[in-house]
């Protein structure tokens, strides 16, 4: 597998993370307020921040992606989610809602070196070029008909993609990746 991913695509589900969808006027005042170090502050980045307490301690390390103005998606260890999301509500104010994606979407990570040319034959309408989808990016893509929210993040070291996408199509995205990767060796 090592091998095969270094030198190809591999494709890995991560239940791994938990995700947030946080939104409304106020969250980057809301998220500033929680975090230390920068939040994205272009649409469409995507930074490592650390969540912390009201001694400056940190409580977690999380990936916080900018897809719009005010409008943030917060993903972090699964085995924190309960207690991330009780600490967000905490100090959340009214204005700003915090949904959880967990159930509603699944991460599928595509990594190595012929990770982009998969994604690029299985999407031709988008742009998944480096110049294009920079590392530490957030775009929202289609893979055959399915809209997914991809980030250009890694944790192997190996270029590679999250791809979150929602439940209702997991299966058409599963499908084609594992027919078009074959051509790729898919591992």
């Amino acid at each position: 597998e090592v091998l095969a991913l270094s030198n190809n695509v591999g494709v890995m589900e991560v239940s791994g993370f938990n995700r947030f969808e946080i939104k409304g006027e106020g969250a980057e005042a809301f998220l500033e307020s929680m975090i230390c170090g920068k939040l994205p502050a272009k649409i469409g980045k995507v930074n490592l921040c650390y969540l912390l307490n009201e001694r400056g301690h940190v409580l977690c390390e999380a990936t916080i992606a900018k897809i719009d103005s005010e409008h943030y998606w917060f993903g972090s260890a699964a085995a924190a989610e309960w207690h991330d999301r009780d600490w967000l509500n905490r100090y959340r104010p009214e204005s700003v809602s915090l949904v959880e994606m967990t159930n509603s979407h699944t991460i599928l990570v595509l990594a190595g070196p012929q990770s982009r040319a998969l994604l690029q034959s299985l999407s031709p309408r988008c742009d998944w070029s480096k110049q294009a989808f920079p590392w530490m990016s957030v775009r929202n893509m289609t893979i055959g008909h399915a809209s997914v929210t991809a980030m250009s993040v890694s944790f192997s070291g190996e270029l590679a993609y999250e791809l979150h996408i929602p439940n209702e199509q997991l299966l058409l995205v599963w499908q084609l990746l594992n027919e078009t990767g074959a051509a790729f060796s898919l591992s």
